[in-house]
């Protein structure tokens, strides 16, 4: 009688348990069409769907530019950050200046120029990746806009970038050019 006891004890909190579920995980709030500047990325690792204008802005902001300074390892994809890492070490060939890495220091922005603001053109979701499509506008008369491409996958609790105007095939020709 007391085994019996027991295992229905236990089989009502397994049954609680699996009921609670779909409570505790993440609600999505919005669509992807939705975005706005007001809107905040869920921290549930479930809800991959939540992609503001905020956040992009923010992750646009770890493209190396000039420098791999502002660029954390958190923000990429390992693949990514060890191309992009193996690039930067190659040494130059041009003892006198920037020689044929310049282009790493021109992802995002001009000749030592940086851009204004960000103008998000579209943001697409597919499960646990994404593409955002964008402008990096050099002056606020919406002049001479440079667009963008970037791939985001979202893996374990965060939006890593994954590729940015291709440049992960780039990264690789360019470190596997230079290993002579």
């Amino acid at each position: 009688m007391k085994t019996n006891s027991i295992i229905n004890f236990l089989s009502g909190i397994f049954l609680l348990f699996l009921i609670s579920i779909p409570f505790s995980a993440c609600q999505h709030s919005g669509t992807n069409d939705e975005l706005s500047d007001n809107d905040t990325l869920a921290t549930c690792q479930n809800a991959p769907t939540e992609l503001t204008n905020e956040l992009i802005k923010e992750i646009i902001g770890y493209i190396p530019d000039h420098s791999m300074d502002n660029s954390p390892v958190e923000a990429f994809t390992q693949e990514y950050y060890d191309w992009l890492t193996k690039a930067w070490a190659v040494p130059s060939d041009n003892p006198d200046g920037i020689g044929s890495e310049e282009w790493l220091y021109y992802f995002i922005s001009d000749n030592g120029e940086t851009y204004e603001d960000i103008n998000i053109r579209s943001a697409e979701v597919k499960g646990d990746k994404a593409t955002v499509v964008f402008d990096c506008i050099w002056n606020q008369e919406y002049k001479d806009l440079k667009e963008h491409t970037l791939n985001l996958i979202f893996e374990g609790n965060r939006w890593l970038i994954e590729d940015y105007d291709n440049t992960l095939q780039e990264l690789k020709e360019y470190v596997e050019s230079n290993q002579k």
